[in-house]
């Protein structure tokens, strides 16, 4: 990823200014939890590049934090228990989790400055991690479909059909 460039498009989210009241505090934050990669810009300011080098942005100070939360920024994780268990490790706190029906976990919480930021986990059926470690699908026959949940409809790891009643 060190010699990766970023997606280049109309319309994509790339840089990002983040409200700090102690940069290195908060540059170590994002640093620790999500593994984000800092630099030094020849100014001597610390920026940063998110996981997958896709996002970058900066630290500034005399901005007010964004405590509420309007517009939420959130950060894809692979584990979203453990991502929270090192928010508050590093001086964030969770305000906010759950699992959404389909799998997800959404959380906020805050930063050490006291922003409101989001994360966000896939559900299981669509981790490409655990869908490798799967090397069979799970067939179901119902007689009818459609109550069946969309979101294990939509898995690839399942196959629903109906019946054949007669051969």
């Amino acid at each position: 990823m060190e010699n990766k460039k970023p997606t280049s498009g109309n319309g994509k989210i790339c840089y990002v200014e983040i409200p700090a009241t102690d940069i290195e505090t908060s540059a170590n934050f994002y640093h620790a939890v999500f593994g984000w990669k800092l630099r030094k810009r020849s100014e001597g300011d610390i920026s940063f590049d998110d996981g997958v080098g896709e996002v970058s942005g900066i630290w500034v100070l005399n901005r007010p934090p964004m405590t509420e939360a309007g517009l939420v920024i959130s950060i894809m994780v692979d584990d979203a228990p453990g991502t929270m268990e090192s928010v508050k490790a590093y001086g964030g706190k969770v305000i906010y989790s759950t699992t959404m029906d389909t799998g997800e976990v959404i959380a906020h919480f805050t930063d050490p400055a006291g922003n409101v930021m989001g994360i966000y986990q896939e559900s299981f059926r669509s981790h490409e991690k655990l869908k490798r470690s799967f090397n069979k699908v799970i067939r179901l026959s119902v007689m009818n479909v459609n109550p069946v949940a969309q979101s294990v409809r939509d898995s690839p790891l399942v196959e629903v059909s109906k019946p054949k009643l007669f051969p």
